[in-house]
């Protein structure tokens, strides 16, 4: 599943959902701006998992380890064009993922 391509003017946000089935999960999306908190809701209170952005070449652009149940990150990365976001180490089931952006 995909977020087609998002050219920000003002405040935006980005949803979408990370199924997660043998420990691992992850979605492309393409987005232009800056990142400025990630939002993830894990299937249960007590889902344990690790997450990680990395752009089309590879290069990491964010990423934090050892959560548990929902969490808010602040952020402060720029995205720009083609990019994965993985759960990993994880629980199984859906992750739903709310990227909170603002433009370049």
């Amino acid at each position: 599943m995909g977020v087609s391509d998002t050219l920000l003017t003002d405040g935006s946000r980005e949803s979408f959902a990370v199924p997660v089935v043998g420990n691992t999960g992850s979605v492309t999306f393409n987005l232009y701006g800056h990142v400025k908190s990630i939002c993830i809701i894990a299937p249960t209170d007590d889902a344990t998992y690790s997450y990680n952005v990395v752009d089309e070449d590879g290069y990491g652009r964010t990423g934090k380890t050892e959560l548990t149940g929902t969490n808010t990150i602040d952020g402060d990365t720029i995205i720009y064009g083609g990019c994965i976001f993985t759960i990993l180490n994880a629980t199984d089931g859906n992750y739903l993922v709310r990227l909170y952006c603002t433009p370049n």
